[in-house]
C-alpha cells in the first residue's frame, strides 16, 4: 500500500507541477490584446548579431510620430528603478517606468480604477502609479478604496490611480508601473545629463504593435531605415533592428521544450498507474483465499468489487493529496524573491573565475545593510561595500561617448557591493542567490544564472 502510494504521489506531483509552468506560459499567457502583434524592438550592430542596445527618449519620441508597419508604439525605462515606500513599514518596492501608451498599446485594462494615459507622462505632470494585483492584496487587504489614495514614497508622493488584473506580470518583477518622463527627469538630475534630450543616450526597450496589412520583414525593414537614418548620432554606423514577439521575449524558446516535458511527464503518470494496477493486481492474488472465504459465507460479488473500488479510491486519495503538496512544496509564499533569470552576457573560463567580481548594486542601501551570496552548495559569501562608479552608468557612458556632454562624469556611489566568484567553480551552469537584509530587517532576495566553460580561455 505505502509503495502504490509514493508511486502515485511522485507521478502526480511531477504532473502538477509541470501543468503549473505550462498553465502559465501556454494556456494563460498575459492579459494581452492580441499579444502575437506585439514585439519588442531592439537596435544591434550587423557585424555582431548577440548585440542588443537601448534606445533614447529623443529617437522614441521621434518614432512615436509614425513608423511604417507599426500602429503604437510605447516605451519601458531600461533601469532598474525601485521606490521606498513610507507608509506603515517601509518597504522597497520594484518599480516599471512606462511611457503613457504602454498599457494601451497592449490592451491591458485596470482591474480597479484605471491605467496610465499620456497625460500623466508629461513634464509637468502629477506623479501617479499604478499597482499589481498581487501588490495591492498583500500589502493593502484589497482594500476598495486604494484609487485615489496618496503613498508617500522616499522621493515624493504618488496618487494610486489603479490596480492592474490578477496574472500581469510585465515587466517581471515590477510591483508599480510610473510615468516614464518624470523618472527620467529624476534620471537626468541624478545623472547630470538630459536624458530626455540626448538623442545618443539609450536608456529605453519600446515596444510596437504591428500592423496586420504590413507584414513583420517588412516593419523591420523600415525601422532598419530609421536607424541608419540616424548613424552617427543617435544609433552607431553599421546597426539594424531587431522586432522580437512579445510572448518570445518573455518566454524564450520555452514552449516546445515544455511540449517535450508534458509528453515526458505524461508517460511518467502512466508508467506510475500502470506500476500501481500491477501492485493492485498482486495483492489482489494474495487475496483470493479471503475473497473465496467471503464468497462462501454469502458475501455478493457487488461487495466484493464495492471493497475493491474503495481501497483504489483511499489509494488514489493519498496519492494525489500527497503529489500536489510536493508539486507545491517550493511555492511557498514566505518572501519576495525578485528573478533575473538569465545568463551573463558571455561565459565564464574556469581559469579566470576567481578573478571575476559579482557586483551588487542595492539603490537603497546603507551602513547597515548586509549583503551576501551564494552558489549551490558553497557557503554563503559576505559582500564588501565600496565607493565606486556604478558600473551600469559607466556602461551607458561609454556606449553614448560621441553624444554625451564633456563635463558629465560618472560619479562615485555608495551602494555597491563586491565579492569574487570561488576560484574552485566547477564548469556547467550555476545560479548566484544574493539575499540582502536592509536597514530595517527586510529580506530581499534576487539571483542571476551564469556559465562556467571548462575549456582554458587563449592568451594572447
Amino acid at each position: 500500500m505505502v509503495a502504490a502510494v509514493c508511486t502515485l504521489a511522485l507521478a502526480i506531483g511531477a504532473n502538477a507541477a509541470v501543468f503549473t509552468v505550462v498553465d502559465k506560459v501556454l494556456l494563460h499567457s498575459l492579459p494581452i490584446e492580441r499579444a502575437e502583434r506585439v514585439v519588442v524592438i531592439w537596435p544591434r550592430e550587423r557585424a555582431n548579431p548577440t548585440t542588443i542596445g537601448e534606445i533614447s527618449y529623443a529617437t522614441f519620441r521621434t518614432w512615436r510620430e509614425g513608423v511604417p508597419g507599426l500602429e503604437n508604439l510605447a516605451a519601458i525605462g531600461s533601469t532598474n528603478w525601485s521606490l521606498i515606500l513610507r507608509e506603515g513599514e517601509p518597504a522597497t518596492i520594484p518599480v516599471a517606468a512606462v511611457s503613457g501608451s504602454f498599457f494601451s498599446l497592449l490592451g491591458t485594462s485596470a482591474s480597479l480604477g484605471r491605467t496610465l494615459l499620456p497625460e500623466d507622462d508629461e513634464r509637468r505632470s502629477s506623479r501617479v502609479a499604478v499597482m499589481s494585483h498581487g501588490f495591492w492584496v498583500r500589502r493593502f487587504g484589497a482594500e476598495a478604496g486604494i484609487v485615489g489614495r496618496a503613498l508617500r514614497f522616499h522621493d515624493a508622493v504618488y496618487t494610486i490611480v489603479g490596480v492592474l488584473p490578477d496574472g500581469f506580470a510585465y515587466p517581471r518583477g515590477a510591483e508599480l508601473w510610473v510615468p516614464l518622463v518624470p523618472q527620467l527627469m529624476d534620471a537626468s538630475k541624478q545623472w547630470n545629463i538630459d536624458v530626455l534630450a540626448e538623442p545618443g543616450f539609450g536608456v529605453l526597450f519600446v515596444l510596437g504593435r504591428l500592423d496586420p496589412r504590413i507584414g513583420l520583414d517588412a516593419t523591420r525593414a523600415n525601422v532598419s531605415a530609421l536607424i541608419a537614418r540616424d548613424a552617427g548620432g543617435a544609433f552607431r554606423p553599421g546597426m539594424e533592428a531587431v522586432l522580437t514577439p512579445l510572448d518570445e521575449h518573455i518566454f524564450g524558446n520555452t514552449r516546445q521544450a515544455l511540449i517535450a516535458l508534458v509528453v515526458c511527464v505524461a508517460f511518467v503518470l502512466i508508467i506510475g498507474c500502470a506500476n500501481v494496477a500491477v501492485l493492485l493486481l498482486v495483492r489482489a492474488t494474495t487475496r483470493a483465499q479471503e475473497i473465496a472465504t467471503r464468497l462462501a459465507l454469502g458475501a455478493t460479488r457487488w461487495c466484493i468489487v464495492r471493497q475493491s473500488l474503495t481501497d483504489a479510491l483511499v489509494l488514489t486519495t493519498f496519492g494525489g493529496v500527497v503529489g500536489v503538496v510536493l508539486a507545491n512544496a517550493d511555492h511557498a509564499p514566505t518572501q519576495d524573491e525578485f528573478e533575473i533569470g538569465q545568463f551573463f552576457g558571455a561565459p565564464i573560463h574556469q581559469d579566470r573565475v576567481g578573478m571575476t567580481e559579482v557586483i551588487v548594486n542595492v539603490f537603497d542601501g546603507g551602513p547597515h545593510t548586509t549583503v551576501e551570496y551564494r552558489i549551490g552548495e558553497f557557503p554563503p559569501v559576505t559582500m564588501r561595500r565600496e565607493t565606486r562608479p556604478d558600473p551600469f552608468i559607466r556602461e551607458v557612458f561609454a556606449r553614448n561617448q560621441a553624444t554625451k556632454k564633456p563635463w558629465a562624469q560618472v560619479e562615485p556611489c555608495s551602494h555597491i557591493w563586491t565579492a569574487r566568484l570561488p576560484a574552485d567553480l566547477k564548469a556547467g551552469t550555476h545560479c548566484i542567490r544574493v539575499r540582502v537584509v536592509d536597514e530595517y530587517g527586510r529580506e530581499h532576495l534576487d539571483r542571476l544564472c551564469m556559465e562556467v566553460t571548462g575549456a582554458p580561455a587563449l592568451r594572447g
